[in-house]
């Protein structure tokens, strides 16, 4: 299931910016008040190529950052939503504002789920989104990604 959320516009005029981690989760925490995503700034985390640009002290716009935090923190009430309601959430692959992820096979027709999915974009910043059940291609060509590179898969599950 690919989701795109949708990005604000740069604003006009000066920009300021970054090029410390400190000062980056300073804002992430204490200014829109979401100290979770800090810990996705690592290597292996959602905010890897972002940590990368300021460990190595590399300039980076505010705008970026920003943008970076409001598509975590929507993505995350997305993932919120779909373990409510599926139960469990397999984040399958990321890039910059694109999400594919993997929920089970319940017991709901496709046309609930497409309801559902367009209930989702008109509660929270989704662009696009599609919907496949997983071809056998598919199975394959993950098994051959994981062997090439370490992807940590990071499952979402309900708590009990």
């Amino acid at each position: 299931m690919p989701v795109s959320f949708k990005t604000q516009e740069r604003a006009n005029g000066e920009v300021e910016y970054l090029s410390n981690w400190q000062a980056t989760c300073f804002i992430i925490d204490r200014i829109y008040g979401v100290p979770e995503l800090i810990k996705e700034l690592c290597l292996n985390g959602l905010g890897a190529d972002l940590f990368k640009t300021l460990k190595s002290n590399e300039f980076i716009s505010i705008f970026v950052v920003v943008r970076w935090i409001s598509i975590m923190v929507e993505s995350f009430k997305v993932i919120k939503e779909l373990i409510t309601t599926f139960g469990r959430v397999e984040l399958i692959e990321h890039s910059d504002n694109q999400f594919t992820f993997k929920v089970p096979k319940v017991d709901k027709t496709i046309g609930f789920f497409f309801g559902y999915l367009e209930d989702l974009k008109e509660r929270y910043m989704i662009e696009e989104y599609g919907a496949s059940q997983t071809t056998l291609e598919q199975v394959f060509n993950g098994f051959a990604r994981q062997g090439e590179e370490q992807i940590e898969k990071r499952v979402f599950e309900k708590r009990n």
